[in-house]
């Protein structure tokens, strides 16, 4: 308290950003094996800034029909396109992968690593695969996840056979996991 007070009573674009802030990142990134993070107010705005910074127009991003809000909003925010594939079916994602890949620049595959409609976890190892046969980078909302699942706690979006440099898998698929409980 006598060093911060009770906080700057906005988030870190109005209020900047505190050495505490910048130690927290440290201590999470060291936490989930990862060259950095960055902390943002909330899921939703981490759903926002992820999304929109890493789409452009011609790109499409390839949702979970149960994907949150947030992510939708994102995929808004990006322009790109946003397709829809029918929730943790494999079968449904490769057939919107395979008409999106013809038609778009990049490809961007999104899904939460558990859903907060039914708690069910994403098939992540399939979703790598597929990524990897097409071409597609993966982002996962661990916000459900983070803290509770997957070694350490760190969720389930880490499967085994990834294997990571400095948060990018070594296959040259991208890959930007994120979570609100961070």
């Amino acid at each position: 308290m006598e060093q911060f007070g009770t906080g700057s009573g906005s988030g870190a674009m109005v209020g900047g950003t505190f050495s505490i802030h910048k130690e927290l990142e440290e201590q999470l990134a060291d936490f989930v094996g990862k060259e950095s993070v960055m902390l943002f107010n909330s899921g939703y705005s981490a759903n926002l800034g992820a999304i929109s910074g890493l789409l452009r127009p011609k790109d499409a991003v390839i949702n979970d029909q149960f994907n949150h809000a947030s992510i939708f909003d994102g995929c808004a925010l990006s322009g790109a396109k946003t397709l829809i594939f029918s929730h943790n079916n494999i079968s449904s994602l490769e057939r919107t992968v395979k008409r999106a890949r013809r038609k778009y620049n990049g490809l961007m595959i999104v899904v939460d690593g558990v859903y907060s409609t039914d708690g069910r976890t994403a098939p992540l190892a399939e979703i790598i695969r597929l990524a990897k046969q097409y071409d597609c980078r993966i982002m996962v909302d661990e916000a459900h996840g983070f803290g509770i699942l997957g070694k350490k706690g760190i969720g389930e979006s880490v499967p085994k056979e990834a294997r990571w440099k400095h948060g990018i898998p070594q296959d040259g698929n991208s890959y930007w996991p994120h979570s609100a409980g961070a």
